[in-house]
């Protein structure tokens, strides 16, 4: 997926440039907010709501990171929830929707049962919820239900390296070619 194709799906959306990550080019984050009218974007912000996209409805917002105008990353976070078996269908919907196997292993970069991860050729995905378990060792005694769960998945291409690299190459090959073309078009 392009940032133009993007473009055409959110118009009028402008990234900014990434200071978190020197790899990536520029971001955006698609914030869904009920209480504006109409779509607006500013400094990699963009707002709309879901009226003119009901696509997003169960989404609270979306970040995207880009390399070379192609998306690297894409950070899905979703609306709250207040259900405490969300976590039990949580991963098992994600493996349906993204049609991976339902082989989520423990993210050991987290210190809690409810962020998985896995690792595919090319990209990774992670994913994370607050389990029934994780409350319980965070607010011990505490009722449940006084907690909500923001939910997120991330998808991020592992190869970043060998993209920078194939972009490289592809510059240096138009940019080859366009000289052929200039010298074999020279009539003295």
């Amino acid at each position: 997926m392009s940032l133009d194709e993007i473009n055409k799906k959110f118009s009028g959306i402008k990234p900014k440039p990434s200071h978190s990550n020197p790899e990536v080019s520029s971001e955006i984050e698609i914030q869904i907010k009920s209480s504006i009218e109409s779509d607006s974007s500013y400094d990699g912000f963009f707002l709309t709501n879901t009226k003119i996209h009901p696509e997003l409805a169960d989404i609270s917002k979306v970040k995207l990171q880009f390399i070379e105008n192609k998306v690297s990353l894409i950070r899905v976070s979703y609306n709250e929830t207040k259900d405490m078996h969300f976590d039990d269908i949580f991963f098992q919907k994600l493996s349906e929707a993204l049609n991976l196997k339902d082989n989520w292993l423990p993210d050991s970069s987290k210190n809690y049962e409810g962020a998985k991860i896995i690792r595919c050729k090319d990209y990774t995905v992670k994913a994370e919820v607050l389990t029934k378990a994780d409350i319980n060792k965070v607010h011990s005694g505490a009722g449940n239900d006084a907690f909500t769960f923001f939910p997120y998945v991330e998808i991020e291409l592992t190869n970043m390296e060998q993209i920078l690299r194939d972009s490289e190459r592809e510059k240096a090959k138009q940019k080859q070619e366009k000289e052929k073309e200039r010298s074999n078009s020279f009539k003295p």
